[in-house]
């Protein structure tokens, strides 16, 4: 995502708090920056966003976002 609005940081934040938690659920460690994660979140949300975007678009079918 480039030019994030603030709603779409405090999104991202959101997403991350919840990948967190199931980490820590899960008992899984993650070493990387503040940074790092945030960037892996947004990859992991941009991906989904788009491969939905996509299989939309096969449809023929308008997607909500």
């Amino acid at each position: 995502m480039q030019d994030k609005t603030r709603s779409e940081v405090e999104a991202l934040v959101g997403a991350s708090d919840y990948g967190g938690e199931y980490l820590q659920e899960q008992k899984i460690m993650v070493h990387c920056s503040k940074e790092q994660w945030l960037q892996f979140i947004e990859c992991v949300v941009t991906g989904w966003t788009e491969t939905l975007r996509q299989k939309t678009e096969k449809t023929d079918k308008d997607i909500p976002f």
